[in-house]
């Protein structure tokens, strides 16, 4: 990170704590200390803002993390990501902070003979129970819908 303050030659802080690339960087859209990563190691981490050097929390998400976006309409607990041969699954961070868990998982993107990769991913902008996802090899765009935790492809 770096303190606008200072000469942006040289970074505040340097975290080298993930096992592979670093793939997207997501600050929580209503708790400002909170920022999520994540990364082809396959784990989200969660950390405050305030102490960049180690994660709050992680979670396997048994992919490659290649898009994460906070649910800034819906629950702010909760975090969508794509996860590359993992499919798309919705976690919560709990209210402290320090735990996150699985909500819903979406895998049907699936077209035969074909490899799919969990790419790019949404909430909806008018109801936050709809997500589009879209998958890169078989270059597919779904709508979903997760209604209390349980996921349904639509």
């Amino acid at each position: 990170s770096w303190d606008l303050r200072e000469s942006v030659q040289k970074p505040v802080v340097v975290n080298s704590g993930h096992e592979a690339g670093v793939t997207v960087i997501s600050p929580h859209p209503h708790r400002e200390h909170v920022l999520a990563t994540g990364s082809y190691d396959e784990k989200i981490r969660i950390f405050d803002k305030r102490n960049l050097y180690r994660p709050v929390c992680d979670y396997g998400t048994g992919g490659g993390v290649w898009r994460l976006r906070w649910n800034s309409k819906g629950p702010d607990e909760q975090l969508l990501a794509a996860c590359m041969r993992a499919g798309f699954q919705i976690v919560a961070l709990s209210k402290e902070g320090s735990k996150l868990e699985l909500q819903a998982k979406y895998d049907d993107h699936r077209t035969p003979g074909v490899t799919t990769l969990a790419y790019g991913c949404d909430w909806g902008r008018c109801d936050p129970s709809i997500i589009g996802s879209c998958s890169f090899y078989d270059k597919q765009l779904h709508l979903w819908s997760v209604a209390a935790g349980n996921q349904s492809s639509s």
